[in-house]
């Protein structure tokens, strides 16, 4: 049986569509043990994505070769991979775990399968995708990007100069239309969402919800069990989805939320609530509404096994909120990037004759963000510095490499942003010690930011080496 890859992606949103239809046949180990079927979820997902990964998004921990020997060897392997799931020999193996800077002195597990488990896992549930994918709301999604892709695929107005406020809050889609339209917010998130899942009741969704059979079921919890290492001398885990880079997992997790949405279609239907993945927002008229809202919600994730982060739920003010959000300085930091961009050029976007104004507003921008004080720094203010950072590169002005060591410590989640602009320049010998030192200083807690230093550094001896040759 060959599957259409795309069979998930046209599948209808909201709570319009029939959400118990009966399956139209079971899908068995047989049908995931296919040739054909694997191939083209090695050439459509894993390896595209492989080709397409960024400097940030590449897999941290896997050795190319073992990509490399996939592709000079598919179709021999893929026949192995069959033999296995069809005897049921098929043994999945522990991923790789990398502990990725979260905030200051925090990080979260990273999953990197071997290619083969990861194969499995992707054509498994690409198998279902359009299943897990039923019953979804359209005022959720599974990433803020995917929501606000088609937004930010739009020109900018003509007139940018005074409409890119406007342009800015328009790309926000649900949250800023929710601000605007309501008195306060209610924000919330999962607490440690993805290592908490109950891999019991992912198993009764995929029974319940996708046509799956109770082999391929247990396969799958099978797989799920044991790609997660177990922590020292304890049994195997039962909990947790690994957070890998194919997005199986999180394909899984937002279907798991589904039945969250469902007590707020009300709210839904209304504009006044939104989620990406484990983000929570909606809007209320008064606090004692807000903490209703909560109330329902926190009941909610109880049902699954799951729960609020105390640490990230409020309920705010919308005029705060949008304080928070920093509108102004992101509306100026889109304006200013669509002026470099008007001046790149050629394949490699080459920027020229940008004039001293252009780069004068760069630089008070950054001195008026970096001016505001530590103890009233609103929640967002990081995520603006990134933003900056981005200017900064784009316009090929490298005054910012004196800071960037200062700022990869006190901001290690946004180590590839501050790396990024790090590779756009040539280095003295003192930033790359400098870096090293970085190294030495988070190795034990920030794994990935230690790779992308060795990256950076890497990449920059061999842009010098190929420049003296």
């Amino acid at each position: 049986m060959r599957v259409n890859e795309q069979q998930g992606a046209d599948s209808t949103d909201g709570p319009t569509v029939a959400e118990n239809d009966p399956a139209p046949h079971a899908i068995d180990i047989a049908d995931l043990a296919d040739h054909g079927l694997l191939a083209t979820v090695w050439k459509t997902r894993v390896r595209r994505h492989l080709r397409a990964s960024s400097f940030g998004r590449f897999y941290l921990a896997a050795d190319p070769f073992q990509f490399a020997a996939y592709e000079w060897n598919l179709s021999s392997l893929l026949s192995s991979l069959v033999r296995d799931l069809q005897s049921g020999d098929y043994m999945p193996e522990h991923a790789e775990i990398i502990w990725s800077a979260k905030t200051k002195g925090l990080s979260r597990p990273l999953a990197f399968m071997e290619p083969r488990d990861a194969l499995v896992y992707r054509a498994a549930v690409s198998r279902v995708e359009a299943d897990l994918r039923r019953g979804a709301r359209d005022w959720t999604a599974p990433r803020r990007q995917e929501a606000d892709r088609d937004r930010r695929s739009e020109p900018p107005p003509d007139d940018y100069e005074t409409n890119f406020f406007a342009l800015w809050l328009a790309r926000q889609g649900k949250i800023a239309s929710i601000a605007m339209d309501c008195a306060f917010i209610v924000e919330s998130d999962i607490a440690n969402f993805f290592p908490t899942v109950d891999q019991a009741n992912v198993a009764e969704m995929l029974l319940n919800r996708t046509p799956m059979s109770l082999d391929l079921v247990r396969l799958m919890s099978h797989l799920l069990r044991l790609v997660i290492p177990a922590t020292l001398y304890s049994s195997i885990s039962t909990k947790g989805l690994p957070q890998e880079n194919l997005d199986a997992s999180r394909t899984i997790a937002h279907s798991l939320l589904i039945d969250v949405d469902k007590e707020f279609d009300i709210e839904g239907e209304e504009g006044r609530y939104t989620r990406f993945m484990d983000d929570v927002l909606l809007g209320v008229n008064t606090q004692n509404e807000g903490y209703e809202v909560l109330s329902r919600l926190q009941r909610t994730l109880h049902k699954h096994g799951l729960y609020p982060n105390s640490s990230k739920t409020r309920v705010v003010s919308s005029q705060k909120y949008l304080r928070e959000m920093m509108i102004e300085t992101n509306s100026s930091i889109d304006e200013l990037e669509f002026a470099i961009k008007a001046h790149q050029h050629g394949p490699l976007h080459a920027v020229t004759n940008l004039d001293g104004q252009l780069i004068d507003a760069i630089h008070e921008l950054y001195a008026m963000h970096t001016e505001i004080a530590d103890d009233v720094r609103p929640p967002h203010w990081d995520r603006i510095l990134r933003r900056i950072y981005t200017l900064y590169r784009l316009a090929r002005d490298d005054s910012l490499l004196d800071c960037v060591i200062g700022h990869i410590r006190q901001h290690p989640d946004g180590g590839r942003q501050f790396l990024e602009y790090v590779r756009a320049f040539p280095l003295s010998t003192s930033i790359i010690e400098q870096l090293l030192m970085v190294v030495t200083e988070t190795r034990s807690f920030y794994e990935d930011l230690v790779l992308l230093i060795c990256e950076t550094v890497q990449h920059l001896l061999l842009m010098q080496t190929t420049d003296c040759l």
